[in-house]
């Protein structure tokens, strides 16, 4: 039985102002405080365990109490909290936001949603139980280009789609030396409580550098290809794949080629194919990932199918009819034919524009939208494939994974690394 201690009764009417908790106050915290104090919503609650980081956050509502810990501070604060913002680093996502669910609380939480293949599969189902409204900010979502790519591969628009491109130009940072050094934590910085879910180890400067490490970042996938593989995600029916029916083979396949392969650090540069199954009357999918301009073909490969240089992230979607170019975030897109010029017919709009967002969060709990875009149901799928290409980059060779059990058949040790392990008080 789950128990749901904070939830209420609570009618949320337009004019209703919401009391938001904001866990993870860095920069991206910041500008998602800026956002809701913009809409008009009262921030109730902030928290991190970087002071340092935090302070710029902090000073633009000082009269906002503090807390160093989310589960005291969801504790302590049930009642009066009645929804929460998630921005921390990547490794507390899903915890925080699990916590968060299972009180009750709508929760919107920046991406990628998890860390892990297996965390992925939690939240969904923790969302589903809950029910509570939910959204990860992938913000591109919200924009009309973001719903047309989504309708246009819908209504088959481009005709059959067996490739598709999604490029981040950027490195990740490759292989470092893990710290053995022991220093003096910082006054500012609660290290028991940053490390959260992770294994307890003695306190290094370089441990804060956090998105260069497998045990508190996702690299570029989690990064940008959750932004720029979204549209085509969603419109390509690739989340149909978790509802096969029993009986029914279903399998994805990981194919990675990266400048190296560690267990703790994300490679330089990287070329992902996942290839998934048909979907209904949808032929066979395969998603070429790129990381870094050194990654093998990439520029030559979208040069020569887009005809120009690729941006600095995106997603270049091929179909018998014509293909589209869409920018990084998926909220701007060109149709294209085979020689270039625009041809390809936009469909008449099939589902709703909304244009914010956070504000279509705040109006799914208020009841005046169904489900926001991004919810988790969704999100998560994509993120759960998305994290495929971690495991695979990790171990340096393919992987089949099989979206019905969660597993790797017949690969043990790649089934073993779909997920990390949590510390006791921080399980999902």
């Amino acid at each position: 039985v789950l128990i749901l201690p904070g939830l209420n009764a609570r009618a949320y009417v337009a004019n209703d102002r919401l009391n938001l908790a904001l866990v993870g106050c860095g920069n991206r915290g910041g500008n998602l405080l800026d956002n809701f104090l913009r809409i008009g919503e009262n921030i109730v609650a902030l928290c991190d365990v970087n002071q340092q980081r935090a302070a710029k956050t902090f000073q633009k509502a000082p009269d906002v109490p503090k807390h160093l810990d989310y589960r005291k501070m969801l504790e302590q604060n049930s009642r009066r909290i009645d929804a929460v913002i998630v921005a921390t680093t990547d490794h507390h996502h899903a915890p925080c936001s699990a916590l968060a669910m299972k009180m009750g609380k709508p929760v919107y939480c920046e991406k990628p949603l998890t860390l892990t293949v297996h965390e992925a599969r939690d939240i969904r189902r923790i969302a589903g139980q809950t029910g509570v409204p939910t959204q990860m900010g992938n913000q591109g979502a919200a924009t009309d280009a973001f719903r047309e790519q989504v309708e246009l591969l819908q209504t088959g628009g481009l005709g059959e789609v067996r490739d598709a491109y999604v490029w981040c130009r950027l490195n990740d940072a490759g292989i470092r030396p893990l710290p053995t050094d022991s220093q003096e934590v910082p006054d500012t910085l609660a290290w028991d409580l940053y490390l959260g879910p992770r294994a307890a180890r003695p306190y290094s400067r370089s441990w804060v550098s956090w998105g260069q490490w497998r045990d508190f970042g996702t690299g570029q996938l989690g990064n940008w290809g959750s932004h720029a593989a979204a549209a085509m995600f969603h419109g390509l029916k690739l989340d149909t794949l978790w509802d096969a029916q029993r009986g029914t083979e279903t399998r994805i396949r990981v194919r990675p080629h990266s400048a190296e392969t560690n267990a703790h650090c994300f490679p330089t540069w990287e070329a992902i194919d996942f290839e998934f199954p048909a979907r209904g009357n949808l032929p066979p999918l395969t998603l070429h990932w790129f990381k870094g301009d050194e990654a093998p073909g990439f520029l030559d490969k979208i040069q020569h199918l887009a005809g120009r240089e690729p941006g600095g992230s995106g997603c270049l979607v091929v179909g018998t009819k014509g293909k589209y170019l869409a920018s990084g975030h998926n909220s701007a897109y060109s149709l294209l034919s085979s020689d270039g010029e625009e041809r390809v017919r936009r469909p008449d709009p099939l589902l709703p524009r909304h244009g914010s967002h956070e504000r279509e969060w705040l109006d799914a709990i208020r009841g005046q939208v169904r489900q926001p875009m991004s919810n988790f149901d969704v999100a998560s799928r994509e993120i759960e494939v998305l994290m495929l290409g971690n495991v695979a980059t990790m171990l340096g060779r393919p992987i089949e994974y099989d979206p019905a059990s969660g597993t790797c058949p017949g690969d043990e040790r790649a089934t073993t690394a779909l997920d990390r392990d949590h510390r006791e008080g921080w399980e999902l």
